[in-house]
């Protein structure tokens, strides 16, 4: 996990400024392997997805995939892992902090730079050289593929590959729904947009082959000697 330091931030739903306690952050988007021991341990695995898209894209069920990000879980799921792993899922809030490496004006975790496929998983609809178009495989990218989505803090993957659950609802029902954050491997002409305006709302039993889950943990003041696991 990546140690975020607190401070005051500018939420983008509402333009309220919210205080933030220092937390820690996975570095990483939770992978088909970590998830694995998540179901070892008794818990019900992602469904079968059926139809093209989501064989191509659903994780769980490729082979070779256990450094890949898990995808096709619910809201549910995504906080069930986290609290079986000692940890949270994060607000929108942090979740906006950290992508922002905690300044105000960045647009993009690596700065304001125009996201391209050499610096996140996206699908822009860039032609390659073997002819087809977008970044790649129409598909998540194992976790940590373009270093270019980094923050300054050292957590990849915010901008592209999956979206990613949080904690917070859609102030209008919210019972019912939870934000996510981020873009995926599917965004495409709208990646331009300020990291924070990347993301929607979803029914927390919802499940898309874009998104997947990073986990959150609460800290002091000052990081401890060594990072949580």
């Amino acid at each position: 996990m990546v140690f975020i330091a607190g401070g005051d931030t500018v939420y983008t739903e509402d333009r309220k400024t919210y205080h933030l306690e220092p937390f820690w952050l996975d570095r990483t988007e939770v992978t088909v392997a970590a998830f694995r021991k998540f179901v070892d341990a008794g818990y019900s695995p992602p469904l079968s997805a059926t139809g093209q898209r989501a064989e191509l894209a659903c994780t769980w069920q490729m082979t070779d995939a256990d450094d890949m990000p898990i995808n096709c879980i619910d809201w549910y799921q995504a906080e069930a892992y986290c609290l079986w792993a000692g940890k949270r899922l994060p607000t929108a809030q942090e979740w906006g902090w950290a992508a922002r490496g905690r300044e105000a004006q960045r647009k993009f975790p690596w700065g304001d730079a125009k996201p391209s496929c050499d610096l996140a998983v996206l699908d822009l609809g860039q032609r390659r050289e073997d002819g087809r178009t977008g970044c790649g495989r129409k598909r998540p990218w194992p976790v940590g593929s373009k270093p270019g989505d980094t923050t300054p803090d050292g957590v990849v993957d915010m901008f592209g590959n999956v979206a990613e659950a949080t904690s917070t609802g859609n102030t209008a029902n919210e019972n019912s729904t939870r934000i996510a954050r981020g873009s995926s491997f599917a965004t495409g002409h709208w990646a331009d947009m300020a990291i924070d305006e990347h993301g929607g709302y979803a029914p927390r039993e919802a499940w898309s082959d874009n998104g997947g889950v990073r986990c959150a943990k609460d800290a002091g003041p000052k990081p401890p000697c060594r990072p949580p696991t």
